[in-house]
């Protein structure tokens, strides 16, 4: 659209503003502010407006719009105090004075019969043939954008259709120019830009050799030198025809990082021009870059009806299906790719790839790990670099994803080393950012903000600036890691500001995501609540379906923290819809595992059951040990409570220690197996693995777990008969959990230091422990220690046989069946009625011994 107003016009599609003198330069917000003036002239637009459209969702202040305002008025020669252009409404808002008249470009001009769009798939068909006379003497490349001008005055095309045999195209440039294509668009980045380097320095004066070395610079992520190179054309860019120009534009679009201009002028091309193939997968690209899942299926749509090979449609559909966060779509169009490409192929490899990286999404571990391996050497035979590094950093995701740390490093620091040496600026970045998540992970935060600030000073000296705000989303988690949570803070609102300069909404969902967990974590309530919600708006917005379940299984995280259990249950329960309806079986079963716990924590073990035991069939049929560990010895443990030892014994079988590297879920399978040990009466068993699980979750600095299994052993002292040790554990561990802020575990300690008193037949000992108790279990969300708590202080109140029995059977109601022999044993009457519960203790499993409490003896 253009827009005249007095004696200025400004061209939306070529985001260009002119004067009785020329061009004028302004800043892309500012081009966009008087663009939604000119568009709602001679109507008023308000201040949020302004910055609702021009700035989105970016926390900025009002004062942004007045600045702005005074740009465009200092540009356009007009005054606040005599408003010739610009008039402001105080405290309301702003509104073009002269008359505006409107135009349509060219491509959307209705008398231009090229620029009209095709009404149906036949109408795209009979374009396409009328086009195919010109086609012969175009260059294809896959996906590159470039085109081959043997003049300024020439009126070739981009490339439209698949690279064809170099016989069958014009050979005036020259081998290092096809060389260098072939090897872009296989992969072989190092090899492309030594060779267009080389074209470009034999024909500084062609356009087509200029804009394929600009390419492969923006693809290597060398955006500085790729701006040098587009804006070395100089004046012969003017004498493109319109579509080469607007591909022209893109592409320097591209290079500054303009995304949404590039896409807005490959769709001017791919409107007006539907058998432009090339120009329709780069628009497809950009929407992706953008993560518009909505517009990307429009294009794709589209394209579905051209002449581009089957393999690039299924691949390039696996790449939405990707964007929209559906796994099983995205593996099984990319095999399907796979099986239609030619083996060996670049586009037989980028769907192996897509299929690895499926696999790795779906929380497939062990066949991504395989996957990637044996793509890479695949890949690496055939010389096709950038994926045999794609492959390889897989790979190193894998072993980080298992926890194997030091072999995650190792993987990913080879990978950023031979990118770096083979130019590939955007591959070594993302690698570079994943070791820096590796070292984080792994408890190394200072190497982590060593490595971000070298890594940062590279992409400032390459102007790359997606990059850095992806730099940004990490440094901010790992600042607030390390402690620094203002510094964390102020570094994910840096990542934001950024992301939405960039348009990288992406990017801006995920730091959202980030810092709206930071917030709640820190008692920022209504800024967590806030943060949430605009990231689930924007993946809604984006059509990214994977991201809406996220966000709103993130909001059930932030309930949970905020005690509000039962609005945490509707959020998951939102997001399991979400996810079943993507059939995303890790996220399921993850979310599963979640509701499970939620479920276990009210008292509702029943309801608990299914749910975990669906997660852990997902997570042992897909090959993920270390989450398989945690539900398995969650289920575990929820079995023991109900007193079913057969059950807990299954349930710890269905992983190995030996298979789970992560030590936090490790320590998890070996605290429930000592657990089931100690009430098998293996005393020996018992204390070995709590052991061992203190240990490992002491490596992890995970002291609220280290918290848990120190009453573990507390316990299996007092059974031992170490009741000093054990009381002196108890009292230290209960005020340890209170400076953690975990209730429950300082409930637990004050229960055994009761217990501890009680073995000693000194009830009213017992009875201050058991009122703090009972003052933390009010807070606390715990049913199975109120249970024992109401017990305990039944016992040191000397309570009649009858009242323990009816707290046994409504224990056993709640299903607390381990509870409820506990209690029956301490009320057994005599040595008859003792006997009795004995055989139920051992038909449950159990070893009648560990249910002797001791105070009712002698």
């Amino acid at each position: 659209m253009r827009y005249r107003f007095a004696e200025f016009l400004l061209d939306t599609e070529q985001a260009r503003l002119s004067g009785p003198e020329g061009d004028i330069a302004l800043r892309r917000q500012t081009l966009r502010a008087l663009g939604l003036l000119l568009e709602r002239a001679p109507a008023l637009v308000s201040r949020e407006e302004l910055l609702d459209a021009v700035w989105g969702r970016q926390a900025i202040s009002a004062n942004t719009v007045s600045q702005t305002i005074l740009e465009l008025r200092k540009a356009l020669g007009d005054s606040a105090t005599e408003a010739r252009l610009i008039e402001t409404r105080h405290r309301v808002g702003y509104r073009i004075v002269p008359v505006v008249e409107r135009e349509l470009t060219l491509a959307t001009d209705p008398t231009d019969t090229a620029a009209v769009p095709a009404a149906d798939g036949n109408a795209r068909r009979d374009s396409r043939t009328r086009i195919a006379g010109v086609a012969l003497i175009l260059l294809a490349l896959v996906g590159a954008g470039l085109w081959w001008v043997r003049g300024q005055n020439d009126s070739s095309r981009l490339a439209l259709a698949e690279l064809r045999e170099r016989g069958s195209v014009p050979m005036a440039i020259s081998d290092d120019y096809w060389s260098g294509l072939l090897a872009l668009q296989d992969g072989r980045l190092a090899e492309a830009l030594l060779r267009l380097q080389r074209a470009n320095m034999e024909s500084p004066d062609n356009l087509s050799v200029r804009a394929a070395y600009a390419r492969a610079l923006v693809t290597a992520g060398r955006f500085r030198e790729a701006q040098a190179i587009v804006e070395q054309a100089g004046d012969a860019v003017a004498a493109l025809p319109r579509g080469d120009h607007l591909r022209w534009e893109a592409l320097a679009a591209d290079a500054i990082h303009d995304r949404r201009t590039a896409m807005n002028r490959y769709q001017a091309v791919f409107g007006y021009q539907p058998a432009d193939v090339e120009s329709g997968f780069r628009l497809f690209a950009l929407q992706q870059e953008l993560a518009d899942a909505n517009a990307a299926a429009a294009t794709l749509s589209v394209l579905q009806n051209s002449a581009a090979a089957p393999s690039r449609l299924l691949l390039a559909r696996a790449q939405l299906a990707a964007l929209q966060g559906d796994p099983d779509a995205r593996r099984s169009l990319a095999e399907q790719a796979q099986a239609a490409a030619e083996p060996g192929t670049a586009r037989a490899l980028q769907a192996t790839l897509a299929i690895c990286e499926a696999r790795f999404a779906s929380a497939e571990l062990a066949q991504a790990d395989a996957c990637a391996s044996g793509l890479e050497k695949q890949s690496s035979t055939q010389a096709h670099t950038r994926i045999a590094l794609r492959a390889a950093a897989l790979s190193g995701a894998v072993s980080r994803e298992e926890g194997r740390y030091p072999e995650a490093a190792k993987k990913l620091q080879a990978v950023a080393d031979e990118a770096k040496q083979q130019g590939d600026g955007i591959v070594w970045r993302d690698v570079e950012l994943a070791l820096a998540m590796n070292e984080r992970m792994a408890g190394d935060l200072s190497a982590a903000l060593a490595r971000l600030d070298r890594v940062e000073a590279a992409l400032s000296f390459a102007d790359d600036q997606p990059g850095h705000a992806a730099l940004l989303g990490v440094r901010g988690i790992t600042l607030a890691q390390r402690g620094d949570v203002d510094g964390g803070r102020d570094t994910l609102v840096a990542a934001i500001r950024e992301s939405v300069a960039l348009d990288q909404r992406q990017l801006e969902a995920g730091a959202r995501n980030n810092l709206a967990l930071l917030d709640a974590r820190n008692d920022r309530g209504a800024e967590s609540i806030d943060g949430f919600e605009k990231a689930l708006q924007l993946f809604r917005a984006l059509g990214d379906r994977r991201g809406e379940a996220t966000a709103l299984s993130n909001l059930a995280i932030h309930a949970m923290l905020a005690g509000q259990a039962a609005k945490a249950r509707d959020y998951n329960l939102e997001a399991l819809a979400a996810f079943r309806a993507i059939n995303a079986h890790s996220e399921i079963a993850r979310l599963q595992f979640n509701l499970g716990v939620a479920e276990r924590r009210s008292g509702d073990l029943q309801a608990a059951i299914p749910r975990i035991e669906e997660a852990l069939d997902v997570f042992v049929d897909r090959g993920v040990p270390s989450y398989a560990a945690q539900a398995a010895a969650t289920l575990s443990l929820i079995h023991l409570d109900r007193a079913d030892a057969a059950a807990a014994a299954v349930a710890l079988a269905r992983v190995k220690v030996d298979d789970v590297q992560d030590p936090l879920r490790r320590a998890a399978l070996l605290a429930a197996a000592g657990r089931l040990a100690f009430y098998r009466g293996e005393l020996e068993a018992a204390r070995s693995q709590m052991d061992e699980a203190r240990l490992l979750r002491e490596q992890a600095g995970a002291r609220s777990w280290v918290i848990e299994s120190e009453l573990d052993l507390a316990q299996l002292d007092l059974a031992e008969g170490r009741l000093d040790r054990a009381a002196s554990s108890a009292t230290r561990l209960a005020a340890a959990a209170l400076t953690e802020d975990e209730l429950a575990d300082a409930a637990r300690g004050h229960l055994l230091l009761a217990t501890s008193w009680l073995l000693r037949r000194e009830p009213a000992n017992a009875l201050p422990a058991l009122s703090r108790a009972a003052e933390l279990l009010e807070k606390a969300d715990d049913p199975a220690l109120r249970l024992e708590q109401e017990w305990l202080g039944l016992v040191a109140r000397q309570a009649g046989v009858e009242v323990q029995r009816e707290l046994a059977a409504r224990a056993q109601g709640q299903g607390y069946g381990l509870l409820a022999l506990r209690m029956e044993y301490a009320a057994a009457a005599n040595a008859v009625e003792r006997a009795r519960v004995a055989e139920r203790i051992e038909a449950a499993g159990f070893a009648p011994a560990m249910f002797a409490v001791g105070w009712r003896e002698g």
